[in-house]
């Protein structure tokens, strides 16, 4: 860890499974999706484990759907940096969960790569 990458994250990939239903029961017009899988005992696989990165909070600019001056605003988004030496590219997607050194879980959103390595927008999950 250093000055720039002062946090720990792991890298965790939701285990998913195929899943069918119906979207209205009185038309049975079926839909397809997937779910975590909790036939195992973790549901999830990690990727990566206690590697450096920055995660910055980084704060929304419009309102919420009206726009009353006492409205929050929208919820913000954390930007998370890890390094092209701790990451290799194509190797963290969307839907990723990352785990900090505080306990705290982020579902990732956008996951793109850059010459320094990863540049990551995730969202707090809550428990």
């Amino acid at each position: 860890m250093g000055l720039i990458y002062s946090r720990t994250i792991d890298v965790h990939r939701p285990k998913t499974q195929a899943v069918a239903g119906t979207a209205n029961v009185a038309t049975l017009v079926g839909y397809t999706g997937t779910t975590i899988d909790t036939t195992s005992l973790t549901g999830e696989t990690i990727i990566y484990s206690q590697i450096p990165a920055s995660i910055q909070f980084k704060s929304p600019l419009s309102r919420g759907e009206s726009t009353l001056p006492s409205d929050t605003h929208a919820p913000g988004a954390w930007e998370v940096f890890i390094s092209a030496s701790y990451a290799a590219k194509g190797t963290i997607i969307n839907r990723d969960v990352l785990v900090d050194d505080l306990s705290n879980r982020y579902q990732v959103e956008d996951s793109y790569w850059t010459a320094f390595g990863y540049n990551l927008r995730a969202r707090l999950l809550e428990l």
